[in-house]
Protein backbone atom coordinates (compact mmCIF):
# COMPACT_ATOMS: atom_id res chain seq x y z
CA UNK A 1 0.00 0.00 0.00
CA UNK A 2 1.11 3.47 -1.18
CA UNK A 3 2.17 6.17 2.16
CA UNK A 4 0.38 9.13 2.60
CA UNK A 5 3.86 11.11 1.47
CA UNK A 6 4.09 9.28 -1.98
CA UNK A 7 0.43 9.78 -3.00
CA UNK A 8 0.92 13.59 -2.31
CA UNK A 9 4.39 13.05 -3.82
CA UNK A 10 2.66 11.91 -6.86
CA UNK A 11 -0.17 14.13 -7.08
CA UNK A 12 1.91 16.75 -7.27
CA UNK A 13 4.24 15.21 -9.94
CA UNK A 14 0.54 14.88 -11.96
CA UNK A 15 -0.54 18.42 -11.25
CA UNK A 16 2.74 19.39 -12.94
CA UNK A 17 2.06 17.39 -15.88
CA UNK A 18 -1.40 18.07 -16.31
CA UNK A 19 -0.42 21.55 -16.63
CA UNK A 20 2.75 21.35 -18.88
CA UNK A 21 1.01 18.86 -21.42
CA UNK A 22 -3.34 19.41 -20.66
CA UNK A 23 -5.18 15.92 -20.76
CA UNK A 24 -7.81 17.87 -22.32
CA UNK A 25 -5.58 18.95 -25.22
CA UNK A 26 -3.82 15.12 -25.56
CA UNK A 27 -7.10 13.66 -25.76
CA UNK A 28 -8.31 15.84 -28.13
CA UNK A 29 -5.40 15.78 -30.29
CA UNK A 30 -5.75 11.47 -30.23
CA UNK A 31 -9.59 12.32 -31.85
CA UNK A 32 -11.66 11.92 -28.77
CA UNK A 33 -15.42 13.59 -29.28
CA UNK A 34 -18.85 14.00 -28.05
CA UNK A 35 -20.69 10.96 -27.84
CA UNK A 36 -17.26 7.92 -27.47
CA UNK A 37 -17.03 5.50 -25.21
CA UNK A 38 -13.14 5.66 -23.09
CA UNK A 39 -11.35 3.49 -21.02
CA UNK A 40 -8.54 5.08 -18.77
CA UNK A 41 -6.90 2.29 -17.27
CA UNK A 42 -4.44 3.32 -15.11
CA UNK A 43 -6.56 6.34 -13.96
CA UNK A 44 -4.38 7.58 -11.64
CA UNK A 45 -6.19 10.22 -9.36
CA UNK A 46 -8.39 10.84 -12.88
CA UNK A 47 -6.63 14.16 -14.57
CA UNK A 48 -7.23 12.01 -18.08
CA UNK A 49 -10.68 10.90 -16.57
CA UNK A 50 -11.86 13.99 -16.06
CA UNK A 51 -10.99 15.81 -19.50
CA UNK A 52 -12.77 13.03 -21.19
CA UNK A 53 -15.86 13.12 -19.29
CA UNK A 54 -15.46 16.90 -20.70
CA UNK A 55 -15.02 15.67 -24.10
CA UNK A 56 -17.56 12.64 -24.22
CA UNK A 57 -20.17 14.50 -23.06
CA UNK A 58 -23.75 13.51 -21.40
CA UNK A 59 -23.62 11.12 -24.48
CA UNK A 60 -20.91 9.05 -24.07
CA UNK A 61 -19.00 7.46 -21.13
CA UNK A 62 -15.66 6.91 -19.25
CA UNK A 63 -14.66 3.73 -17.78
CA UNK A 64 -11.89 4.42 -15.15
CA UNK A 65 -9.96 1.70 -13.77
CA UNK A 66 -6.74 1.56 -11.43
CA UNK A 67 -4.59 -0.90 -8.81
CA UNK A 68 -4.40 1.86 -6.16
CA UNK A 69 -7.45 2.13 -3.79
CA UNK A 70 -5.69 6.19 -2.86
CA UNK A 71 -6.16 6.56 -6.11
CA UNK A 72 -9.47 5.35 -6.89
CA UNK A 73 -10.26 7.51 -3.84
CA UNK A 74 -8.88 10.77 -5.30
CA UNK A 75 -10.38 9.55 -8.74
CA UNK A 76 -13.48 9.50 -7.32
CA UNK A 77 -13.90 12.94 -6.08
CA UNK A 78 -12.55 14.81 -8.89
CA UNK A 79 -14.84 12.55 -11.35
CA UNK A 80 -18.47 12.51 -9.19
CA UNK A 81 -19.63 15.52 -10.78
CA UNK A 82 -20.09 13.44 -14.20
CA UNK A 83 -22.95 11.54 -14.64
CA UNK A 84 -20.80 9.50 -17.70
CA UNK A 85 -18.24 8.27 -15.40
CA UNK A 86 -17.39 4.96 -13.40
CA UNK A 87 -14.62 4.14 -11.25
CA UNK A 88 -13.55 0.97 -10.87
CA UNK A 89 -11.38 -1.24 -8.97
CA UNK A 90 -8.35 -3.20 -11.11
CA UNK A 91 -7.31 -6.04 -9.25
CA UNK A 92 -4.54 -9.17 -11.16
Amino acid sequence: MQSDFSFRVMSLEFRLRDFFRPPERILREAGIRNGMTVLDFGCGPGGFSLAAAKLVGPGGRVYAADGGLFLLAGGNRRTSQFINTETHEAVS
